[in-house]
């Protein structure tokens, strides 16, 4: 019957303006909302991408510092062979790059060598420094008042051949000493030579102390005899 018919709603089906009002009133909240977190979301990733990018550029530039310094050290004629030796060693081991590694072995077998003859130097330079103060000993051994300790005085014969072995000792230790250095001098290497300056103060104490002896004597024989 016509009368039963629903009547349809004067919109023609569309939401009416108040309830249009009322979601666009309720979404707006929820856009900005959103839009916000987007905004914060896009914040947070552009800092972390600076964060790890600051990070791998002061990580890259310790780096840099940290292989400059190696390759300074093994470079520098300066440093001195132990050390060169030991920064060529680090570079050889923990290097990734082939030609470096290729260029510090070379260096270090170099390095290595005079290593070797430095350490060869040192121990003949001792033998000569040994065998001077052989020759003081052998000097002062017919000299009680000199000599230092109980031990009676020595006889001249003894004392001539202590002090010739001495000597000779101190001749062969000096010529192996010098062609230590000629090779090391070959390799750009100049060790300083402070064994002149050792034995010229070994000698220096020695006279002092014979002076000393000397002057002890001197004063004795100026006492008066007692009554």
């Amino acid at each position: 019957m016509a009368g039963d018919e629903k009547t349809a709603p004067a919109t023609g089906g569309r939401p009416s303006p108040a309830l249009l009002t009322a979601l666009i009133a309720a979404v707006a909240p929820l856009t900005v909302a959103i839009h916000g977190w987007i905004s914060k979301s896009k914040e947070v990733e552009v800092a972390e991408r600076n964060r790890a990018r600051d990070f791998e550029m002061a990580k890259q530039d310790q780096a840099f510092k940290t292989q400059t310094w190696f390759l300074q050290n093994a470079v520098d004629p300066q440093k001195t062979p132990e050390l060169r030796q030991q920064v060529l060693r680090f570079i050889k081991g923990g290097s990734g790059d082939a030609n470096l590694t290729s260029w510090a072995t070379q260096e270090l077998d170099r390095v290595d060598e005079v290593v070797d003859l430095s350490r060869k130097l040192a121990v003949k330079e001792q033998e000569v420094v040994a065998s001077v103060k052989k020759q003081v000993a052998a000097t002062d051994a017919t000299h009680p008042k000199v000599a230092a300790g109980p031990k009676p005085p020595a006889s001249d014969d003894e004392s001539k051949t202590a002090l010739k072995n001495a000597i000779a000792a101190q001749k062969r230790a000096e010529a192996e000493a010098l062609a230590l250095r000629q090779q090391l001098a070959a390799k750009g290497v100049r060790p300083p030579d402070e064994t002149g300056v050792e034995i010229q103060k070994i000698w220096q104490q020695r006279i002092s102390l014979a002076d000393k002896v000397a002057q002890r004597g001197a004063a004795a024989r100026r006492a008066p005899d007692p009554p």
